[in-house]
Formats: C-alpha cells, sequence, structure tokens
C-alpha cells in the first residue's frame, strides 16, 4: 500500500483511477480496476500489473481486471439458456471493449489486452506465460479463469479456481489427469475445477462469459456442431480427484 501511495505522489493518473474490487483470502486474490479517461494504455496497463504483483507476492494465483473507463465486464450466462440464446448474444455483439487481464499462477504472471479495435495484445510480466501449458507434447490454453472469493459470515473452506482450457489435441483422461495435477500442485488449497474443450467456446457453462474478449471466434459453431461438442471435466472437491469426458 506504502507504494501506491507513493506512486499517486508522482503520478495522478494513477489515482484517478478506481478500486471496483480487492479481495484475498488464502491463496487468492482478485481485483478490479476502472482505468481513467484517456488512461487505457499499454504501458499503464503494464504499469499497474506490475504494482499488483508487488503487493502480494505470497498468493498462488493473482487475477487483475481491468476495464477502460466506457467500457463494461464480458457479459454473463444466466442459469438456464440455450444454444439459440448463445447465437443470438454473438449476432448482436457490439463493439469491443477496452479490457485487459492479468493473470499470476505461482511465479508466472501475463497480461492480455483487448484494445477498443479488437486488438489483442499479450505481454509476459514474469517468469513465463501460465496460460500455455505444454503436457506429453501436447498444448494446452487457459482461456478463462474464475474465481469465487467469498467474504461476511458466509465462508466456504475451499474457495473456487475454475480453469477453462482449450486445445486442438484431441481429448485424452489421462492426459488431461497430468493437466490436472500440475494445477493443483501450484494451487493446493483450494478446489479446482478444470474444463477442457477443442473449440474453446465453453457454450454450456454459466461460469464462462458469453463472448471471451480474448478469445477470436472465427465463425459460430452451427446447432449440430454445437451438439457433439465435448467436454472433459476434472474436479477435487470431494474424495479423489476425478477426470472424465462429458
Amino acid at each position: 500500500m506504502k507504494t501506491f501511495t507513493l506512486l499517486c505522489l508522482i503520478s495522478t493518473v494513477l489515482c484517478a483511477d478506481t478500486r471496483l474490487e480487492d479481495s484475498e483470502r488464502g491463496d487468492l486474490r482478485k481485483v478490479v480496476i476502472r482505468i481513467s479517461e484517456g488512461a487505457f494504455t499499454l504501458e499503464h496497463l503494464e504499469e499497474l500489473a506490475q504494482i499488483e504483483l508487488t503487493r502480494a507476492p505470497r498468493v498462488s494465483l493473482t487475477s487483475l481486471t481491468m476495464i477502460g473507463s466506457q467500457a463494461g465486464f464480458p457479459l454473463p450466462k444466466p442459469d438456464h439458456y440455450g444454444f439459440q440464446t448463445w447465437l443470438n448474444i454473438y449476432n448482436i455483439k457490439s463493439e469491443p471493449n477496452e479490457i485487459a487481464e492479468m493473470v499470476a499462477i505461482g511465479q508466472d504472471a501475463v497480461l492480455r489486452v483487448s484494445d477498443r479495435n479488437g486488438t489483442l495484445t499479450e505481454r509476459i510480466l514474469s517468469g513465463k506465460n501460465p496460460l500455455r501449458i505444454a503436457v506429453e507434447g501436447r498444448d494446452f490454453q487457459i482461456v478463462y479463469v474464475a474465481t469465487d472469493i467469498p467474504v461476511g459470515k458466509y465462508v466456504r473452506y475451499r474457495e473456487d479456481i475454475r480453469f477453462f482450457i482449450r486445445t486442438v489435441s484431441p481429448l485424452r483422461v489421462d492426459t488431461e489427469e497430468e493437466l490436472f495435477r500440475m494445477l493443483q500442485v501450484v494451487l493446493p488449497n483450494v478446489r479446482v475445477i478444470m474444463n477442457v474443450q477443442n473449440d474453446g467456446l465453453f457454450i454450456d457453462s454459466p461460469d464462462y462469459p458469453f463472448l471471451n474478449p480474448f478469445v477470436r471466434i472465427e465463425r459460430p459453431p452451427t446447432r449440430e456442431e454445437y451438439l457433439r461438442t465435448k467436454t472433459l471435466r476434472c474436479d477435487n472437491a470431494i474424495g479423489p480427484p476425478w477426470c472424465k469426458i462429458q
């Protein structure tokens, strides 16, 4: 906090940003900042991300979301919806938002930025890119991380981290079990849920936004393609960890 206060004395731009959320519990930290008008630049976003990395160096996962002054969060999904609802949202999608995200897992951190033109930029801030993982010669990309950090008296024993992962390789339980073990080693004190798909759209998941600003959709799937989509899910909530294709 002293570091941020000192920077405020030096830079009025940093102070003009608004901190909408700053939650920390156990191994997780979640921060949301609204960027001041005209300050949504790669240099400023990287500066803010580096500050957050130094503020909580001991947590296992930090999620920092930075949204432009006129932007909003990706549209959340309701509890009940279908493929046609998703397709309708896709067809009426508005212009790209100014939104950026820094994800740090362990000692590795990456910044992803989507500007008002829809241009995507990715910059590694520390170590290697934690969103790209290779297992047994197969490549996996974490496209979205959902975290819940409960506050107040209704506190669960273990928080949830839900990883949504895309791969071009065929889904295989044995390989994905190894990937799941790797994530559990880094995050041993939380409930880890892992969803893996080939198209990476996760249309059936209420924890995933309708449209992820950091995922390019070349074309929407047809209903037939959607019905053929398989998801490999892993969970370590109760009893031994398990993985299965659904």
